[in-house]
């Protein structure tokens, strides 16, 4: 799967096979076998719900500083206590991974368009008063607002209404707070995909992507169809709005 720059992001979550000759126990393996320069960011970390689009903006940073033509990008969620699934009071986690490439490309079959994409990080003074106290009260509605205001903000920038997405992605974090995000975004929740939800739970960084791969995968998505992904962490959100192309673009 691609989405282009004009770009393009092909998605995989496929599993990797195990290498006889793999050395290193980490990424540095696969980096050394490929020949690929790994982008290191300082004072950002790629483990949340929204990563993903901050890795979108930093691949499509990049490129326009010509420094790349096309990124590669690796999302991982893991449930590191009492693993592999965790419970908690909000909902429940899994363990999974995926990746994409953002490229300039333009032959890759399949490829997803990049309209327009957005991403915000959280300034804790705004709900945390001097002495450390959190006001969640205050800290959900700020965050509510910002979402809606953000992805409404993008989908201008995209050129599209909320009721031409035609498939709206984000993480697995239960049937009603999914559907009640879309509609914070203004999008119908009937444009949701729940098809990961029971199967896949929440996996961190990785599930938006994973349930837009699954519902590429299963034929779902039309050429030309407006696709929406989102992502909400405790610091940071996003929006993604992407057109699949035909094969005549």
């Amino acid at each position: 799967m691609t989405y282009a720059v004009d770009p393009v992001v092909p998605i995989s979550n496929n599993n990797m096979t195990e290498d006889p000759d793999r050395q290193e126990p980490d990424i540095r393996w696969f980096l050394q076998r490929t020949g690929l320069r790994p982008s290191r960011v300082v004072g950002l970390s790629f483990f949340n719900c929204a990563s993903y689009i901050g890795a979108v903006d930093l691949s499509l940073g990049l490129m326009k500083g010509g420094l790349v033509g096309t990124s590669l990008n690796v999302m991982a969620g893991v449930a590191t206590s009492h693993a592999p699934r965790v419970p908690n009071e909000r909902h429940v986690h899994s363990d999974g991974a995926v990746s994409f490439l953002v490229t300039d490309d333009p032959g890759y079959e399949g490829k997803y368009r990049i309209l327009a994409h957005r991403i915000a990080y959280a300034n804790p003074v705004d709900w945390r008063s001097l002495d450390g106290v959190v006001d969640k009260t205050r800290y959900y509605n700020l965050k509510a607002l910002r979402l809606r205001n953000l992805a409404r903000e993008t989908l201008a920038a995209a050129g599209v209404s909320g009721g031409q997405v035609d498939h709206f992605f984000m993480q697995n974090l239960g049937l009603s707070r999914m559907r009640r995000n879309a509609g914070l975004c203004g999008v119908p929740e009937s444009s949701v995909w729940l098809g990961g939800l029971a199967a896949n739970a929440h996996v961190r960084g990785a599930d938006s992507q994973v349930n837009f791969q699954e519902c590429h995968d299963l034929g779902a998505i039309a050429d030309g169809s407006t696709v929406m992904l989102v992502g909400t962490s405790g610091m940071s959100w996003g929006a993604l709005v992407l057109r699949r192309a035909s094969e005549r673009d």
